[in-house]
């Protein structure tokens, strides 16, 4: 029993460093694969209203040029690989992203390929820089958008498909509604359809999504309306709520009601009132519902369907089945042992028989 305890104990310590490993990438701040996908909401409103259209990059750069139907592409020499790869992918994101929004553009975008970071920087029209983690930036009163290089990734990767969707939604979403100066797309709306658009969900946001379950640190959508905390926790929590939030209503009610709650924000309605028509309920009763499930699928259901707890369990049968055969093994070593010990015997007996 004592030899069970112990494997036991041992399997139990393996469990809760694993737990620690797992857990401990969602208390750090962002991870690089979290943090390629930004796209600060402030660089929506940043210099769009006060720039004029015509604005140009202060920047000494010898840009080469690839002109695509609804895109101007501005790179370096260095990006050519890049940019004829945007070239290649930015005709049938455009085709995706209008499709399911309902919502086209009426002039070029036009895009620069950064290749450092300080040529990224220098881009912004903004008085400063919006943050040095964002590596895509969208100004859709400009009609511009501003991609740093995968070459000057600092850390981690940086994952240009992705980020050129999300920059080209916010385009499509903005430019839509420049026009109505009254309009406001709350931002947790504009950000969540953005990183849906982009496919950006993976298991690295379901972790931080079932941390911020289990810690109960959910922002109630009331305060992401205008802006996204500048807090480092509170921002990732910010835009996982955000994804997550457009995920359930498109899950629960449908492509077309989404692009209904689109068409009725750009037309000026506030978030309420678009919801209400397009759902059949307010915000605060959205929010109770997405929570609702929430409590489902990121309190138990995670915890008892996660591979780290798989991985547990087999490792546990796996402990019980070598307990099991060594005891097998034992008691026939045992009886083999008795056995010998009997012929022997005999033996011994029959040699004095013969005497």
């Amino acid at each position: 029993m004592k030899i069970y305890s112990n494997l036991i104990y041992q399997a139990y310590l393996l469990f809760c460093l694993g737990l620690t490993i797992l857990w401990l990438p969602c208390t750090m701040g962002l991870s690089p694969s979290y943090t390629v996908g930004l796209s600060f909401a402030s660089a929506l409103h940043a210099g769009n209203h006060n720039l004029p259209r015509t604005w140009l990059p202060d920047c000494k750069e010898e840009w080469l040029i690839i002109e695509t139907p609804h895109f101007t592409i501005h790179y370096t020499a260095v990006d050519e690989y890049f940019s004829r790869e945007l070239a290649a992918l930015a005709e049938e994101s455009y085709d995706l992203v209008t499709t399911h929004l309902g919502l086209h553009p009426d002039r070029k975008t036009t895009l620069y390929l950064a290749s450092s970071k300080e040529v990224f920087i220098s881009l912004q029209p903004a008085p400063s820089p919006i943050s040095e983690q964002a590596v895509g930036l969208a100004y859709p009163g400009l009609f511009r958008i501003l991609l740093l290089s995968p070459r000057a990734a600092s850390s981690g990767t940086i994952q240009l498909e992705k980020t050129f969707i999300h920059e080209l939604t916010h385009i499509v979403l903005g430019s839509a509604s420049f026009s109505r100066p009254s309009v406001l797309i709350p931002t947790w709306f504009n950000e969540g359809v953005c990183m849906h658009e982009a496919g950006e969900w993976n298991w690295h946001y379901q972790t931080l999504m079932t941390r911020i379950c289990l810690t109960r640190t959910i922002i109630p959508f009331r305060q992401l309306e205008h802006s996204f905390p500048s807090d480092p926790d509170q921002l990732q929590t910010a835009y996982v709520q955000s994804i997550s939030m457009v995920s359930f209503i498109l899950d629960t009610y449908g492509e077309n009601s989404l692009r209904k709650i689109v068409h009725l924000l750009i037309r000026g309605d506030e978030i309420d009132k678009a919801l209400t028509a397009s759902l059949g309920l307010g915000l605060d009763e959205l929010e109770i519902l997405w929570k609702k499930r929430l409590r489902l699928l990121y309190t138990w259901v995670p915890v008892l369907t996660s591979s780290l707890v798989l991985w547990f369990i087999i490792s546990i049968v796996f402990l019980l089945v070598y307990y099991r055969k060594r005891r097998i093994s034992l008691a026939k070593l045992s009886a083999w042992e008795e056995d010998d010990i009997e012929e022997w015997l005999k033996k011994q007996l029959s040699d004095l028989d013969g005497l």
